[in-house]
Protein backbone atom coordinates (compact mmCIF):
# COMPACT_ATOMS: atom_id res chain seq x y z
CA UNK A 1 0.00 0.00 0.00
CA UNK A 2 3.06 2.57 1.10
CA UNK A 3 4.54 1.50 -2.54
CA UNK A 4 1.30 2.13 -4.19
CA UNK A 5 0.90 5.08 -2.64
CA UNK A 6 4.57 6.54 -3.06
CA UNK A 7 4.13 5.64 -6.75
CA UNK A 8 1.09 7.81 -7.53
CA UNK A 9 2.91 10.83 -5.74
CA UNK A 10 5.94 10.24 -7.74
CA UNK A 11 4.03 9.86 -10.81
CA UNK A 12 2.20 12.93 -9.61
CA UNK A 13 5.30 15.23 -8.96
CA UNK A 14 6.73 14.50 -12.44
CA UNK A 15 3.51 15.63 -13.99
CA UNK A 16 3.62 18.64 -12.19
CA UNK A 17 7.26 18.79 -13.08
CA UNK A 18 6.22 18.03 -16.48
CA UNK A 19 3.50 20.84 -16.18
CA UNK A 20 5.85 24.00 -14.84
CA UNK A 21 8.51 23.45 -17.76
CA UNK A 22 5.97 23.19 -20.20
CA UNK A 23 4.94 26.54 -19.07
CA UNK A 24 8.82 27.67 -18.49
CA UNK A 25 9.37 26.90 -22.24
CA UNK A 26 6.13 28.33 -23.43
CA UNK A 27 7.13 31.62 -21.10
CA UNK A 28 10.73 31.84 -22.74
CA UNK A 29 9.52 31.50 -26.30
CA UNK A 30 7.08 34.19 -25.22
CA UNK A 31 10.14 36.15 -23.48
CA UNK A 32 12.24 35.61 -26.34
CA UNK A 33 9.41 36.72 -28.89
CA UNK A 34 9.01 39.63 -26.81
CA UNK A 35 12.77 40.73 -26.64
CA UNK A 36 13.30 39.91 -30.46
CA UNK A 37 10.36 42.67 -31.11
CA UNK A 38 11.58 45.01 -28.30
CA UNK A 39 15.03 44.70 -29.76
CA UNK A 40 13.71 45.38 -33.49
CA UNK A 41 11.36 48.42 -31.77
CA UNK A 42 14.49 49.72 -30.26
CA UNK A 43 16.70 49.93 -33.66
CA UNK A 44 14.11 51.34 -35.20
CA UNK A 45 13.65 53.60 -32.74
CA UNK A 46 17.88 54.55 -32.78
CA UNK A 47 17.21 54.82 -36.49
CA UNK A 48 14.73 57.10 -35.90
CA UNK A 49 16.65 59.32 -34.01
CA UNK A 50 19.69 59.25 -35.67
CA UNK A 51 17.42 60.15 -38.97
CA UNK A 52 15.97 62.86 -36.68
CA UNK A 53 19.23 64.22 -35.28
CA UNK A 54 20.71 64.71 -38.72
CA UNK A 55 17.74 66.56 -40.22
CA UNK A 56 17.73 68.94 -36.97
CA UNK A 57 22.17 69.25 -37.69
CA UNK A 58 21.02 70.22 -41.25
CA UNK A 59 18.13 72.46 -40.61
CA UNK A 60 20.13 74.01 -38.35
CA UNK A 61 23.05 74.27 -40.42
CA UNK A 62 21.02 75.73 -43.05
CA UNK A 63 18.88 78.11 -41.17
CA UNK A 64 20.73 81.58 -42.36
CA UNK A 65 17.43 82.97 -41.17
CA UNK A 66 18.77 82.21 -37.58
CA UNK A 67 21.80 83.44 -37.96
CA UNK A 68 21.42 86.73 -39.33
CA UNK A 69 18.78 87.67 -36.49
CA UNK A 70 21.35 86.33 -33.89
CA UNK A 71 24.23 88.83 -36.09
CA UNK A 72 21.59 91.07 -36.51
CA UNK A 73 20.67 91.61 -32.67
CA UNK A 74 24.42 92.39 -31.86
CA UNK A 75 25.45 94.80 -34.52
CA UNK A 76 21.91 96.84 -33.72
CA UNK A 77 23.61 96.83 -29.80
CA UNK A 78 27.28 98.05 -30.76
CA UNK A 79 28.17 101.99 -30.76
CA UNK A 80 30.40 103.45 -33.25
CA UNK A 81 32.13 106.68 -32.98
CA UNK A 82 30.88 107.52 -36.09
CA UNK A 83 28.12 106.09 -38.44
CA UNK A 84 29.32 102.79 -39.37
CA UNK A 85 26.78 101.03 -41.89
CA UNK A 86 26.73 97.60 -42.20
CA UNK A 87 25.27 94.82 -44.46
CA UNK A 88 26.22 90.94 -44.49
CA UNK A 89 24.65 88.03 -45.60
CA UNK A 90 25.46 84.41 -43.96
CA UNK A 91 26.42 80.92 -45.78
CA UNK A 92 26.01 77.94 -42.87
CA UNK A 93 27.02 75.64 -45.96
CA UNK A 94 29.91 77.33 -46.53
CA UNK A 95 30.80 78.42 -42.95
CA UNK A 96 31.14 82.02 -44.11
CA UNK A 97 29.96 85.31 -42.98
CA UNK A 98 30.06 88.27 -45.82
CA UNK A 99 30.10 91.66 -44.86
CA UNK A 100 30.33 95.23 -46.44
CA UNK A 101 30.73 98.15 -44.37
CA UNK A 102 30.20 101.89 -45.88
CA UNK A 103 33.47 103.11 -44.16
CA UNK A 104 33.29 106.81 -42.78
CA UNK A 105 34.89 109.46 -45.16
CA UNK A 106 38.48 110.43 -44.98
CA UNK A 107 36.94 114.16 -44.63
CA UNK A 108 34.92 113.13 -41.68
CA UNK A 109 38.29 112.67 -39.55
CA UNK A 110 39.78 115.40 -37.51
CA UNK A 111 42.30 117.85 -38.79
CA UNK A 112 43.96 119.02 -35.58
CA UNK A 113 45.13 116.83 -31.98
CA UNK A 114 44.04 118.91 -28.71
CA UNK A 115 45.85 118.98 -24.81
CA UNK A 116 46.08 120.75 -21.99
CA UNK A 117 48.69 123.08 -21.62
CA UNK A 118 51.51 122.28 -18.85
CA UNK A 119 48.89 124.08 -16.21
CA UNK A 120 46.22 121.75 -17.29
CA UNK A 121 44.23 125.22 -17.53
CA UNK A 122 43.51 125.71 -21.32
CA UNK A 123 43.11 123.36 -24.03
CA UNK A 124 45.32 123.41 -26.87
CA UNK A 125 44.82 122.95 -30.31
CA UNK A 126 47.28 121.93 -33.31
CA UNK A 127 46.43 121.11 -36.77
CA UNK A 128 48.15 117.98 -37.79
CA UNK A 129 49.70 117.27 -41.06
CA UNK A 130 47.53 115.93 -44.15
CA UNK A 131 49.19 112.34 -43.47
CA UNK A 132 48.72 112.58 -40.10
CA UNK A 133 45.16 112.70 -41.32
CA UNK A 134 45.49 110.11 -42.93
CA UNK A 135 47.48 107.71 -40.86
CA UNK A 136 44.25 108.52 -38.40
CA UNK A 137 41.86 107.64 -41.40
CA UNK A 138 43.41 104.18 -42.08
CA UNK A 139 43.88 103.13 -38.78
CA UNK A 140 39.99 103.63 -38.07
CA UNK A 141 38.82 102.00 -40.83
CA UNK A 142 41.00 99.22 -40.58
CA UNK A 143 39.67 98.57 -36.56
CA UNK A 144 36.19 99.21 -37.98
CA UNK A 145 36.98 95.82 -40.19
CA UNK A 146 38.53 94.28 -37.32
CA UNK A 147 35.77 95.11 -34.90
CA UNK A 148 33.39 93.54 -36.93
CA UNK A 149 35.06 90.58 -37.60
CA UNK A 150 35.56 90.05 -34.48
CA UNK A 151 32.12 90.40 -33.78
CA UNK A 152 31.05 88.20 -36.05
CA UNK A 153 33.02 85.06 -35.12
CA UNK A 154 31.77 85.55 -31.65
CA UNK A 155 28.17 85.94 -32.46
CA UNK A 156 28.40 82.93 -34.76
CA UNK A 157 29.95 79.46 -35.04
CA UNK A 158 31.58 80.34 -38.58
CA UNK A 159 34.99 79.03 -39.93
CA UNK A 160 35.48 82.40 -42.04
CA UNK A 161 34.68 86.20 -42.50
CA UNK A 162 34.59 88.14 -45.62
CA UNK A 163 34.60 91.37 -45.14
CA UNK A 164 34.93 94.88 -47.28
CA UNK A 165 35.07 98.15 -46.79
CA UNK A 166 34.25 100.36 -49.07
CA UNK A 167 33.84 104.60 -49.80
CA UNK A 168 32.05 107.07 -51.69
CA UNK A 169 33.98 108.86 -54.18
CA UNK A 170 33.02 111.30 -57.23
CA UNK A 171 33.10 109.44 -60.49
CA UNK A 172 35.35 110.99 -62.67
CA UNK A 173 33.64 109.31 -65.64
CA UNK A 174 30.04 110.36 -64.77
CA UNK A 175 30.38 112.90 -61.88
CA UNK A 176 28.27 110.98 -59.52
CA UNK A 177 28.81 109.44 -55.80
CA UNK A 178 30.23 105.74 -56.68
CA UNK A 179 31.01 102.79 -53.72
CA UNK A 180 35.05 102.10 -54.08
CA UNK A 181 36.09 99.27 -51.92
CA UNK A 182 39.47 100.22 -50.68
CA UNK A 183 39.79 97.13 -48.14
CA UNK A 184 38.68 93.63 -48.93
CA UNK A 185 40.16 91.01 -46.80
CA UNK A 186 39.03 86.95 -46.29
CA UNK A 187 39.75 86.14 -42.25
CA UNK A 188 39.83 82.64 -41.26
CA UNK A 189 38.65 82.18 -37.67
CA UNK A 190 42.11 80.06 -36.45
CA UNK A 191 44.18 83.33 -38.06
CA UNK A 192 41.76 85.63 -36.41
CA UNK A 193 41.97 84.07 -33.01
CA UNK A 194 45.97 83.64 -33.02
CA UNK A 195 46.02 87.43 -32.07
CA UNK A 196 46.97 88.76 -28.60
CA UNK A 197 43.50 89.83 -27.47
CA UNK A 198 45.10 90.35 -24.03
CA UNK A 199 47.64 93.03 -25.42
CA UNK A 200 45.25 94.75 -27.68
CA UNK A 201 46.91 97.88 -27.12
CA UNK A 202 50.05 96.91 -29.38
CA UNK A 203 48.27 95.22 -32.18
CA UNK A 204 48.15 97.58 -34.92
CA UNK A 205 45.33 97.16 -37.25
CA UNK A 206 46.44 98.54 -40.52
CA UNK A 207 49.50 95.88 -39.59
CA UNK A 208 47.19 93.23 -38.34
CA UNK A 209 45.42 92.84 -41.78
CA UNK A 210 48.24 91.57 -43.04
CA UNK A 211 48.23 88.42 -41.67
CA UNK A 212 45.40 87.79 -43.94
CA UNK A 213 44.63 87.02 -47.50
CA UNK A 214 43.99 90.84 -48.44
CA UNK A 215 42.81 93.09 -51.41
CA UNK A 216 44.47 96.86 -50.34
CA UNK A 217 46.27 99.20 -52.54
CA UNK A 218 47.53 101.71 -49.75
CA UNK A 219 50.81 103.87 -50.42
CA UNK A 220 53.22 103.92 -47.30
CA UNK A 221 52.08 107.77 -46.88
CA UNK A 222 48.39 106.08 -45.91
CA UNK A 223 46.43 106.58 -49.91
CA UNK A 224 44.23 104.55 -50.22
CA UNK A 225 43.56 103.59 -54.66
CA UNK A 226 39.84 101.68 -55.42
CA UNK A 227 40.49 97.57 -55.40
CA UNK A 228 38.35 94.57 -56.18
CA UNK A 229 36.98 93.19 -53.37
CA UNK A 230 36.87 89.41 -52.71
CA UNK A 231 33.89 87.71 -53.79
CA UNK A 232 31.94 85.39 -52.23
Amino acid sequence: LNLEKWQREVKACEHENALTLKKYQVARQLWAEQYSHWQYDAAEHDKKIQHAAVDIDRCFAADGGYFESLLTEVLQSTDWPRETLIAFQVEPERSAILIEVDCPELEDMPTSSVRLNAKGTEILEKEISQKAVRERYALHVHGILMRVAGIAFCALPFEKVIISGFTQRISKQSGYLEDKHIVSARINRRDFEALNFSNLDYVNPVEAFERFELQRRMSSTYLFQPITPFSA
